[in-house]
């Protein structure tokens, strides 16, 4: 193999390369995107709940839901004033929550 042709060899690895991560990226994006934008629509439910209620919601049947069983979202309450959204994503347990506390989403293993 030619010095020319490793160069262009490597030069169509690296643009390869960074094509795979900019989409990976992208992606990850778009899915963070959809699953804030679904997120919020429970979180607006709750909050709802709350101020009406002066009191969380014990699960999502209280605000006249039928629980999910796909990938979210779910809610859980942690105690008398907070709790959490969150999705479960793919087969290796990663979730992906949104914290009353500190109203952040974050990407976790275990929502313990």
């Amino acid at each position: 193999m030619t010095d020319k042709m490793k160069k262009k060899l490597i030069t169509i690895s690296v643009l390869l390369l960074t094509f795979l991560l900019l989409t990976y990226f992208y992606l990850r994006k778009h899915e963070d995107y959809k699953y804030v934008k679904e997120g919020s629509i429970l979180i607006e439910k709750v909050e709802k709940y709350k101020k009406d209620h002066g009191k969380l919601p014990e699960s999502v049947k209280d605000l006249g839901l039928i629980p999910e069983m796909d990938e979210g979202p779910y809610y859980k309450k942690s105690d008398s004033s907070n709790y959490i959204i969150y999705f479960n994503i793919g087969l290796d347990n990663e979730q992906f929550i949104y914290y009353s506390k500190s109203k952040r989403w974050k990407y976790t293993t275990s929502i313990n």
